[in-house]
């Protein structure tokens, strides 16, 4: 299901099997990625499996933040330790 909204009125990116949710993310900037980590806290509250899935456009966006590739390998890390939660990191590049 895409863009469902759970019990506590959250909206989750994708859900599959009623277990398995994926929230997916473009980041323009750095609190974007702080508020990530909070929707992931949540959504594990009531879901075993979670996975943040980010696209890393910094090499094709002029209006990404200086240094967020870094910052999304930091918080990628940051959801591992502190929540268990694994993060797929996609590095955007244009067509050639």
């Amino acid at each position: 299901k895409r863009e469902f909204i759970n019990k506590a009125k959250n909206e989750l990116d994708i859900i599959v099997d009623d277990k398995y949710v994926f929230e997916l993310k473009v980041p323009l900037t750095r609190a974007i990625l702080r508020d990530l980590g909070a929707q992931l806290e949540e959504y594990q509250e009531e879901y075993p499996n979670v996975c943040a899935v980010i696209a890393d456009t910094s090499e094709i966006d002029e209006s990404v933040e200086s240094g967020l590739t870094q910052n999304i390998k930091q918080y990628s890390d940051k959801y591992k330790v502190k929540y268990g939660i694994q993060t797929l990191v996609f590095a955007i590049k244009k067509r050639k």
